[in-house]
């Protein structure tokens, strides 16, 4: 049996570069908003008891159930990357492990739960989003139902707009957008390809 484990997807950070005048050193500044977390209040968006989010059918043994996570429970249809979600097994017939992942992915060693007969056994997760706005949940032996209830959700860096990403910033001269820089920068100069701001502002753009 495998050990019971959160499934913790590591959301990539970005960095917006300060470019300053001459004689002054590069600061590197983090965006307002860096992959921030959205909580909502928790409703349920799966339960395998009454077909809700699917198949009115427990997880047989061996068997993947898809559950859509997007754009239901006051989750975007866009623009996530990851969902929080709490997951419950209960009415388990034989000592098992579920496990969940990105829809589309291979699946990973490390279970989320670690049911057994009797009980109902929760677990946090925090599931990135895979392919049709889905995640995947395997239960190893038995059969066992699943509940879930989504509580929050990341947002993803990818859909913000391309200044907000990643840029240089030169005050009062001019605001060249990338969404990766073409080399590292030096002081007073841009190395980010890119339409220049017209007029040029007095600050980064705001996200």
């Amino acid at each position: 049996m495998e050990s019971s484990a959160l499934m913790v997807w590591v959301l990539a950070v970005t960095m917006l570069m300060l470019d300053l005048p001459a004689g002054a050193g590069a600061v590197e500044v983090a965006p307002p908003s860096e992959n921030p977390y959205v909580a909502l209040a928790p409703s349920r968006i799966l339960d395998t008891r009454t077909g809700l989010g699917g198949v009115r059918r427990s997880l047989g043994p061996g068997e993947t159930r898809d559950a859509l996570v997007l754009g239901v429970g006051g989750v975007p249809a866009t623009g996530v990357a990851a969902v929080v979600l709490n997951v419950t097994a209960v009415g388990a017939t034989a000592d098992t492990f579920v496990t969940g992942w990105p829809t589309g992915l291979l699946r990973p060693t490390a279970s989320a739960l670690n049911p057994r007969p009797g009980g109902a056994f929760p677990n946090l997760v925090v599931a990135q989003v895979g392919q049709r706005g889905r995640i995947s949940l395997f239960n190893e032996a038995g059969t066992v139902e699943l509940l879930a209830d989504v509580v929050g959700y990341h947002t993803d860096p990818s859909s913000y707009p391309v200044s907000c990403r990643r840029g240089s910033w030169t005050p009062g001269r001019d605001w060249a957008a990338c969404a990766e820089p073409s080399g590292p920068m030096s002081s007073g100069t841009s190395s980010c390809s890119g339409s220049a701001a017209s007029p040029p502002p007095a600050s980064p753009p705001s996200c």
